[in-house]
């Protein structure tokens, strides 16, 4: 079972997996925060479209077009997915209604290209 307060730790394995280069196992960890921490949510959400952004520009060059598009099209899901969750939360900033957020709902988002 997914621990509702470790949210941040799920977007963080995620990031580190993302870093690594490992985007299904990262995609997997940012479900799980989606699911786990409505806190993290939008950051899970803008990391897994950066897995998909990656995995376009992968499939790209490769002559997989119509893979890319997909991925594509994913990516800009998430995307928009996430809008409505962080224009919420810079007007909770905005008007300082804004808790601290549970245990563990920071998390870290990955950059692509990044390689350790």
């Amino acid at each position: 079972e997914i621990d509702p307060t470790m949210g941040g730790a799920w977007v963080n394995w995620g990031t580190a997996l993302a870093e690594a280069g490992n985007m299904d196992d990262a995609e997997v960890m940012f479900l799980k925060a989606i699911k786990c921490c409505p806190d993290v949510a939008a950051k899970a959400m803008m990391n897994l479209a950066l897995v998909h952004q990656s995995r376009a520009n992968s499939l790209a060059p490769a002559g997989d077009v119509e893979g890319a598009r997909t991925a594509i099209v994913k990516a800009s899901k998430y995307l928009d997915e996430a809008k409505p969750l962080l224009d919420a939360a810079i007007q909770k900033a905005a008007t300082g209604t804004g808790g601290g957020g549970p245990r563990g709902a920071r998390g870290h988002t990955f950059t692509l290209g990044r390689r350790g």
